[in-house]
């Protein structure tokens, strides 16, 4: 079992539930993502360009514009476990990737993420704070949960340059 939780309990954020993110303005992306209930700030790379990440992710139009104003070469991160969000963060890239030894179902909203790997994105569980996870799951794998984020299509990885996107047929 994930994180010592039953996983029926991992409810699945379904497609329908979501989202068709197009266009290429910045901050008009991270707006689109509070209508979801997300709470977003700028990224600098894949590092958060404000102070307590966690706490000042907003979900207010203005500041959003204003960090964006400002860095117009942010990329967008998303606050997970303050937006009801558990990450499953597969870095399937790596040589050493190990699977994960669950039943976690695929059938999820899914980030293809810049380097090759993939987020799968799920709702928190009621009732659940649960943070994040790295050294306790197989190699490659980390969980994003209340103290984590993960950055957002159309992010630009920072090493590859490549453009994070949303899975086609799960994300749309």
């Amino acid at each position: 079992r994930l994180l010592n939780i039953d996983d029926t309990q991992i409810k699945q954020l379904r497609p329908e539930d979501a989202w068709k993110i197009i266009g290429s303005d910045m901050a008009q992306q991270a707006i689109k993502y509070t209508k979801l209930g997300w709470y977003v700030f700028p990224l600098s790379g894949k590092k958060p360009r404000i102070n307590d990440w966690e706490n000042n992710a907003t979900k207010e139009e203005s500041i959003i514009k204003s960090w964006f104003d400002g860095w117009p070469d942010s990329n967008i991160g998303i606050a997970t476990g303050r937006s009801g969000l558990l990450v499953i963060d597969k870095d399937t890239y790596k040589p050493q990737y190990e699977q994960l030894p669950v039943n976690v179902s695929q059938e999820t909203v899914t980030n293809l993420t810049g380097n090759g790997g993939e987020q799968l994105f799920y709702k928190m569980p009621k009732g659940q704070r649960l943070g994040n996870s790295t050294g306790d799951l197989p190699m490659g794998n980390d969980v994003r949960g209340f103290g984590g984020y993960v950055v957002a299509p159309p992010s630009s990885h920072p090493d590859t340059g490549n453009i994070y996107e949303w899975e086609a047929g799960r994300s749309e």
